[in-house]
């Protein structure tokens, strides 16, 4: 999505940690830079869901705390496009923490992939930060390297 409607808020997102857009109509759209050193624009409507662990937050101060999703996110090698084998290390990452284990890389988006953006899917699991939704469609976004 291009930001193609002027009259909706925007938000530009500066994180310091992994978040999901959720791809639903909020009447808000979310602007984040992506692809590395390429400085691409990207705009989503939805809403932003933080599945930061709550435990690791108490344990350390706002100025400290780095989520591990992230670290490891940017720490992958994100030169050229998004394959099987980055998408499948994508999905190990996101099961092997039970508030991000709903989430998927969406397969069939994997051309839209590029560093801090990955289409996922999100169906509904226990223990998960979010609910209601059904099964639906979000963006995986983290701070860019740039």
């Amino acid at each position: 999505m291009d930001r193609t409607d002027r009259k909706k808020p925007i938000i530009s997102l500066s994180l310091n940690q992994a978040g999901v857009i959720v791809c639903v109509n909020s009447g808000v759209l979310y602007h984040h830079q992506t692809g590395g050193t390429a400085c691409m624009q990207r705009w989503q409507e939805g809403v932003l869901l933080l599945p930061s662990d709550p435990e690791l937050m108490r344990e350390a101060s706002r100025e400290v705390y780095r989520c591990p999703i992230a670290e490891a996110l940017q720490a992958m090698d994100w030169l050229g496009r998004m394959d099987e084998e980055r998408a499948t290390a994508i999905d190990t990452l996101l099961k092997s923490y039970s508030l991000t284990k709903g989430i998927a890389v969406d397969r069939k988006r994997l051309a839209e992939a590029e560093e801090a953006w990955v289409p996922v899917h999100l169906e509904p699991v226990d223990l998960a930060l979010y609910e209601g939704f059904g099964n639906c469609q979000g963006i995986l976004v983290w701070e860019n390297s740039d």
